[in-house]
This record gives C-alpha cells, sequence and structure tokens, in this order.
C-alpha cells in the first residue's frame, strides 16, 4: 500500500514503530560500542591484523578483505578478491561443507588446503562464524584465517623425525628383546644357579638352574624371598658379611656356603657375587652364581681316604722292603756259603780224585774235561752260560762247554759218538746264534772269556 493510501493513524502508527527501531539500534550500537569509541580504530585493527579478515554474504560472495588475506592469497589488489565466491579460494570441497556447517551451527574452527592467484597450495588454519542482524537472522559469514604451512612442515619434520625415533625405537626395543631372550635362554641353560636380587637382597629373579637346584616349581615360589633363607643359619653371619664386602669392593668369589632346598634338605655350594649398577652407576642390586660341588667334596674326600690309605700301603712296603732286603741279604750270604762249600769239597776231595786218573792216559781227556766242569761249577761261567741257553739247544750247551774245555772236533766228536761234520755244523750255529758270525773270534776264547 502506498503512503498516500495510508490513513493518518496508519502512517502515525509506522512512524512509532520505525523509532522503536531505531531505540533499538541506539541500544544495540551503545551495547556493543562504548559512548565516544571511534569505529575507525576498529576497521584500522581489522585492516592492519596479521591474520587474513573476510566477511561473506550468506551465499558465500566476498564483500570485505582486509590486506592480510589479500597477500595471503597471493593477490596484489582488492578488487582481484571482492565479489568473488569461496571455493575460487579453496582447493576440494571443503569449504562448501564449512558453509552449510555455519548455516546449521554458526561457527566452526578448522583446517583446510587454500589455493593462491598462481595455483600453489598451501595450509590454513581458520576460525569462522555467522553474524547475525539485530533480531538473530543469519547476515554475513566471518572468517579468520592463519596460513600455517611453515607449521604444517615444522609437523611434517617433526612426524618424520617422530616416526624414525619410533622406528629406532622399535628396532632398538625388538633388538633388546632379541637379546634378552638370548640372555635368558644362556642363563636357563647354565647348570649353575644364577640369582638376581635388590640392594636388600631381595631375590627379583633366577634361572631354571636355581629353581631345579632349590627344588621349587616356579619363580613365584622364590621371588621376593631373601636370598638369606635359601642359606644355612650357620653361614648367615659369613654371607652378610660377604654381602657388605660385595658392597665394598664390588665382588667375592668361590666362597663356600651350605645352600638349604624347598623340602629342608642341604647341599655345598661354592658362589661368587657381584655389584649390579644402573647407568648412572647406582648399585640397584647383586647377582650370584652357585655352583654345586656336592660331587667335588665326594671327590676330595675320597681323595684324603685314597692318600690315607696310599702312605698306609706305602708304611707297609717299606716295611716288607727292608724284610725283602734283609732275605736278599740272607740268601747272598747262603750263597756265598754254598760256592764256598762246592769249592772247598771240590779241592778237597774232587781233585784228589782226578789227580789219580791223570795216571791212566786212556782217560787222560775225559779226566781233563771233567776238572774243566768241576773248575766252571766253582766259577762265574755257569751262571752266565745259563743265559747263553736260552738261545742254544742243549746238545749245542754240551759242545759249548768240551769246546771251553780245549776239546777238538775230533775229541768231541769220538766222545759224542758223532762225525767231525756234524760237530762243525754245530760250531757254526753257536756262532751264530752269539753273534760271532763274519767276526775274528775264537770261540774257544770266546767262551773261556765268559
Amino acid at each position: 500500500m502506498k503512503d498516500k493510501d495510508k490513513t493518518k493513524k496508519q502512517l502515525l502508527e509506522e512512524v512509532a514503530e520505525m523509532r522503536q527501531r531505531i531505540s533499538e539500534l541506539e541500544k544495540l550500537q551503545e551495547e556493543r560500542f562504548p559512548a565516544g569509541f571511534d569505529l575507525g580504530i576498529l576497521e584500522h585493527a581489522i585492516m592492519s591484523s596479521i591474520s587474513g579478515i573476510g566477511i561473506t554474504n550468506m551465499e558465500g560472495k566476498l564483500i570485505f578483505v582486509n590486506d592480510a588475506i589479500v597477500k595471503m592469497w597471493g593477490y596484489e589488489d582488492k578488487k582481484e578478491v571482492l565479489g568473488r565466491y569461496l571455493p575460487e579460494f579453496w582447493d576440494g570441497d571443503g569449504v562448501l561443507e564449512t558453509i552449510e556447517i555455519l548455516k546449521k551451527k554458526g561457527g566452526r574452527i578448522g583446517e583446510d588446503i587454500g589455493k593462491r592467484k598462481d595455483g600453489s597450495l598451501f595450509h590454513v588454519d581458520y576460525m569462522a562464524s555467522v553474524i547475525r542482524d539485530q533480531w538473530g537472522q543469519p547476515k554475513y559469514m566471518f572468517g579468520s584465517l592463519v596460513d600455517n604451512t611453515k607449521r604444517k612442515l615444522v609437523e611434517e619434520e617433526l612426524k618424520k623425525a617422530y616416526d624414525e625415533l619410533e622406528r629406532k625405537v622399535e628396532e632398538r626395543t625388538l633388538e633388546l628383546t632379541k637379546a634378552m631372550d638370548k640372555l635368558r635362554s644362556i642363563l636357563d641353560s647354565s647348570p649353575d644357579s644364577i640369582t638376581v636380587t635388590d640392594s636388600d637382597g631381595v631375590i627379583v629373579d633366577c634361572n631354571q638352574a636355581t629353581l631345579d637346584n632349590l627344588g621349587y616349581a616356579s619363580k613365584q615360589e622364590l621371588i621376593g624371598k631373601s636370598s638369606l633363607e635359601t642359606i644355612a643359619k650357620k653361614d648367615h653371619k659369613r654371607a652378610i658379611e660377604n654381602l657388605n664386602r660385595v658392597s665394598e669392593i664390588g665382588s667375592v668369589h668361590n666362597v663356600e656356603y651350605e645352600i638349604v632346598r624347598k623340602d629342608g634338605r642341604k647341599f655345598p655350594a661354592s658362589l661368587s657375587a657381584s655389584v649390579i649398577k644402573d647407568a648412572s652407576g647406582e648399585m640397584r642390586g647383586f647377582v650370584a652364581i652357585a655352583q654345586d660341588i656336592t660331587q667335588r667334596k665326594k671327590a676330595e674326600t675320597a681323595l684324603k681316604e685314597s692318600e690315607a690309605l696310599l702312605r698306609e700301603q706305602k708304611v707297609a712296603l717299606e716295611q716288607k722292603n727292608i724284610a725283602l732286603r734283609e732275605i736278599v741279604a740272607q740268601i747272598e750270604i747262603e750263597k756265598r756259603k754254598i760256592r764256598d762249600d762246592i769249592a772247598a769239597n771240590a779241592s778237597a776231595v774232587l781233585l784228589p780224585i782226578l789227580e789219580k786218573f791223570n795216571e791212566d792216559e786212556s782217560t787222560q781227556k775225559l779226566t781233563d774235561l771233567l776238572r774243566n766242569h768241576i773248575e766252571r761249577l766253582t766259577s762265574s761261567f755257569g751262571g752266565k752260560m745259563q743265559k747263553i741257553g736260552m738261545k742254544l739247544t742243549s746238545r749245542e750247551m754240551e759242545i759249548c762247554n768240551m769246546i771251553k774245555g780245549g776239546l777238538s772236533n775230533k775229541d768231541i766228536a769220538r766222545l759224542l759218538n758223532i762225525s767231525d761234520q756234524t760237530v762243525e755244523g754245530h760250531r757254526k750255529k753257536i756262532r751264530k746264534k752269539l753273534g760271532l758270525t763274519n767276526k775274528q773270534i775264537n770261540l774257544t776264547a770266546y767262551l773261556r772269556g765268559l
């Protein structure tokens, strides 16, 4: 309806309504901006802000931008930007999603990819909100933007560094895990008990041999116990003293204790212990290696018993040797006496008889041979010939005696009723057995020299 067609009453009502709206606007103005506030200052602050600031209508058409946003997008003048729509300045459809969310929720904070005048892309952090009129209706969309490309680069570098660090940590963790598994395998394959305690001597870990040797089924039964509980009470004082020594000097070796099993049985063990330190050099506990020396102790006992037995046997043997030497000495005396008796009897009895045989020429040769044998009986020739006899036959021994007596081959043949050639054959065999073959040694002289 045109104003000329309105009644005076209608016109007055419209004027009153307009005054009411003007009053509300003035009141809103006073609430937003104090009295005397210069809006030019606000405009200057917005224009000089290092953050890019832009305002669009609700369709996304730019109606205001500051210098920072123009520079951020690579333009030289605002005129190149104003009047254009937001999607032209962003890569992808993220900006359309942001506009829809602003219309529904009234604000959003996020990240997106900006697209410069030259087509290059860059990262942007933004904070966007809706500007409403005095009646609360959406009027404009406001955005504050910051180029975070450098921050993204730093983040990417940090992420790479973190990923690399994480990779190295994983590799190192894997290496340590493998090393620990290998160490655990080595420890569990050791026949000696290996126990780890804290600085107070409380057991915190052990190998399989420790469980086996002490008779425990699992570590849970042993961990948390004082290491003194595994040592006989009679050795407690010495064990505490040695633990203090380890703390002072770092280690002790081959200390013998009596170890107590879970069932109360005991066995001897040789123990070595050393300090465990952390990376800063602080003492964190102890590691002890104990070896069951039951068999060694038995061997030592057996050795001592053997040594005592040997000493007894040595004394008995020495006594037997003394008795034997006395017997040998007595035998020598008896032998000398027998030789003296034989020699005396031969001189006093046999030789005078032989002298009578000398008067008969037919028995002269036989008499000489008999004399020779009697003299040999009283000399060392018999013993030497007994040794040679190991090589000679009885016939050869007989012929040797005749040769030594000075008989010729013919005499020997006649007395033995054999031929001269047979005697010669025996002589050659005798020379060979005595090692005289091809040697210029007279057999008679050799035999007489024995």
